[in-house]
């Protein structure tokens, strides 16, 4: 969806779909199966990218929720996650808190991970 929709509010509502489903807690198996998915996590980091700040929200937050699962923080780097989430972390001073909260909060999911610092 990511690679062919071009309507912001389907990309936010996906992106929050993704999301809700790895919501974390004390056992999540969707966590590790929304990573596992493939394409998900690419799409996840070029929505970061997006020019629609609900998007790169819902995005950020998606990647939050998924770095709480060890196999999904070094696969979302793998495929640019830090350096998306900086750049968006750096763009977003004058964003929404919304926004800087989930950006900040993806990084911070992902520097758990020995890999990642």
């Amino acid at each position: 969806l990511a690679r062919s929709c071009k309507l912001d509010g389907a990309l936010e509502q996906a992106a929050r779909g993704l999301a809700n489903l790895a919501a974390h807690g004390d056992n999540n198996d969707n966590n590790a199966a929304v990573g596992q998915e493939a394409g998900a996590l690419e799409a996840l980091v070029q929505l970061t990218g997006s020019q629609n700040e609900g998007v790169r929200q819902e995005a950020a937050g998606a990647l939050w929720n998924l770095s709480f699962d060890d196999r999904n923080r070094e696969a979302i780097a793998a495929v640019g996650g830090v350096e998306a989430l900086v750049a968006l972390v750096q763009q977003c001073l004058n964003a929404s808190e919304g926004l800087q909260e989930r950006a900040a909060g993806a990084l911070w999911g992902l520097s758990v991970s020995e890999a990642n610092r």
